[in-house]
């Protein structure tokens, strides 16, 4: 397999003050600046898993990205989509491996040692003010020409391989600033390779957000400096993935084609979780393994399936579920979504990581301390940067952008911060958390998660049987949930039922309509998730909002297919095949019950 320890920046807009708001709370939350590294460097505090290599064909991704060095003929380039006003500058970027590069002779002005945004020592401080600052597209310089600036600050990232983030500067200089033009352009000259290939991540960001009217600016703002008929050719991608989204399409019906499929945290280390029977049982009847997980992308994609937002379920003009879609033609609706994305403290040290973090660039990876002090920072073994790379290197897997919704419980806080209002047990109260700093960590890993394409909902609070609840412990949980996470994660539609339970005969419950469902409803939910492998899409019981099943994908589901149960038979085997997904390391629990 191909080892790829490449990763791609976030997008983030220069002028939105939302984003800028964004990029400030970064500079000053961040619990770590991290070093990437390769595993066989050996050097640096945090390890890179090598990924598994993805299949390709997309499309969409180029075959080659040979530069070309057209000057002439400089003209705007347009891709055809409706004029959208959205009042920002955009950037969206990709993260480069080279890490030298040289640059032209003549470089007159000064060049700062460092201008990133500094990362303060006290990494546990809550930032003091998350507000926007005035739009600018970067730091002021009293004396220097904002030219001189911007091209400042792009031959410090070249110098740090950084070739995305430096054609953003570039591209910023004002076109009427003729001397910086030319110096940015024989910067490109110098670099060429580096900057072409940063050019081509940077459109698949754009495609992948679909941000196609911010991807023609950003390459309108490349014409006249020396790669023309790159860009252009770039542009052409840009114009076909916008057909391919929008003009070629056919519409599909959801009872008949939609796929909603959902599992867990990935066990991120399975040498360590299948060590023993007592450490399997932790994850290993929940979860799946990263190589599973890549199996199943490789085999939805291959079926021609595409994720699309789980919102787009639901009308809320009519409170009534969306039975079709326009699709790009040849694909099939997916909705993923992923449970209990809590890090549970009681879990660390038993397979799981310990929790997500937002590197340097924006991106978000994973954060891992084993028992011998070994600090692991990986972005390819859990489930969100896993799909991200996939959906870079597959375009054509995400519609609009989707990816997949996180449902969250509170009890344990989310994305393993400790938000919560009281440590889970004693241990954790030990650790004398500020559960402030908390939350504020906790926020700068969803904006970043937002900003990817990711939504929310909530699984409860406490994941309890909430058929089993008294009402005032149910409107308890429920006014808790939104207290302590969905005061971090903004509002959402989306709720997830604990174990799938909303109906019990035993305790005389049917939470799909009555008193308590309409407490969730009021509450601003309207879309119901529960568990079932059967394709399932209605309005609920009570006429408040949707209710949709969702088919697991879990260690238990590969299990049962073995077993021949012939549920899990029907339901299951023309998505996978058992034998393939297997992990290595599962496999002597194959038939363990």
């Amino acid at each position: 397999m191909k080892k790829r320890s490449s990763r791609f920046l976030s997008a983030f807009l220069h002028t939105s003050r939302s984003a800028l708001a964004f990029i400030m709370l970064i500079s000053v939350m961040l619990p770590i600046v991290l070093t990437a590294c390769n595993n066989e460097s050996g050097s640096g505090t945090g390890v890179i898993v090598d990924s598994n290599e993805i299949s390709t064909g997309s499309p969409f991704i180029p075959e080659s990205t040979a530069p070309g060095d057209d000057t002439t003929g400089v003209e705007d380039v347009t891709t055809g989509a409706e004029d959208v006003t959205t009042g920002v500058d955009e950037v969206t970027t990709g993260k480069d491996e080279t890490t030298t590069a040289p640059v032209p002779d003549d470089t007159t002005s000064p060049v700062p040692d460092d201008t990133t945004a500094p990362v303060p020592d006290d990494t546990t401080s809550a930032p003091e003010d998350t507000t926007a600052p005035p739009e600018t597209t970067g730091p002021e310089v009293p004396g220097v020409a904002e030219g001189e600036m911007k091209y400042n600050e792009a031959l410090v990232l070249v110098g740090k391989g950084k070739f995305m983030q430096a054609s953003k500067y570039l591209a910023d200089i004002s076109v009427s600033d003729v001397s910086y033009r030319e110096k940015a352009k024989a910067l490109i000259a110098a670099n060429t390779a580096g900057f072409t290939t940063a050019i081509t991540e940077a459109v698949t960001e754009y495609m992948v957000r679909y941000q196609i009217p911010e991807g023609e600016k950003y390459l309108n703002s490349l014409l006249g400096m020396g790669i023309d008929s790159y860009v252009k050719a770039e542009a052409e991608r840009l114009e076909n993935y916008r057909i391919f989204q929008d003009v070629n399409v056919e519409t599909v019906y959801l009872n008949q084609t939609l796929e909603n499929i959902y599992t867990h945290c990935l066990i991120a280390f399975p040498e360590i979780n299948f060590k023993s029977k007592y450490t399997y049982r932790n994850c290993g009847d929940d979860c799946l393994t990263p190589n599973e997980f890549r199996y199943l992308l490789n085999r939805l994609y291959d079926l021609g399936y595409i994720i699309i937002d789980a919102n787009l379920l639901y009308d809320e003009a009519k409170d009534a579920p969306v039975y079709s879609l326009k699709l790009p033609k040849g694909k099939k609706p997916l909705v993923f979504t992923f449970d209990d994305v809590t890090y549970d403290s009681r879990k660390m040290g038993k397979g799981m990581v310990d929790k997500i973090i937002v590197d340097e660039d924006g991106y978000v990876c994973t954060y891992t301390e084993h028992k011998d002090g070994t600090v692991v920072v990986s972005y390819d073994n859990e489930l969100f940067p896993i799909i991200n790379s996939f959906v870079r290197e597959h375009p054509d897997f995400t519609y609009h952008g989707g990816r997949g919704t996180l449902f969250f419980t509170g009890f344990d806080g989310i994305l393993g911060y400790r938000t919560q209002s009281n440590p889970i047990d004693d241990a954790e109260a030990a650790l004398g958390l500020d559960r402030n700093v908390e939350i504020a960590k906790a926020k700068v890993v969803v904006e970043a998660l937002r900003a990817e394409g990711w939504t929310f909902g909530s699984h409860s609070y406490n994941h309890s049987h909430m058929t089993r609840l008294s009402a005032e412990k149910f409107k308890w949980d429920t006014d808790t949930w939104l207290e302590e996470v969905g005061s971090i994660i903004g509002e959402t539609k989306l709720f997830c039922w604990p174990f799938g339970d909303h109906t019990d005969a035993n305790y005389n419950s049917n939470l799909r309509k009555g008193e308590l469902h309409k407490y969730l409803f009021d509450s601003g939910f309207k879309v119901f998730f529960g568990c079932g492998a059967a394709r399932y899409l209605a309005n609920e019981l009570d006429g408040l909002g949707i209710f949709t099943d969702r088919k697991g994908m879990t260690g238990n589901v590969l299990y049962y297919i073995d077993k021949g149960y012939q549920s899990y038979l029907k339901h299951y085997l023309y998505l996978i095949d058992p034998e393939e997904m297997w992990d290595e390391y599962r496999l002597p629990y194959r038939y363990m019950k």
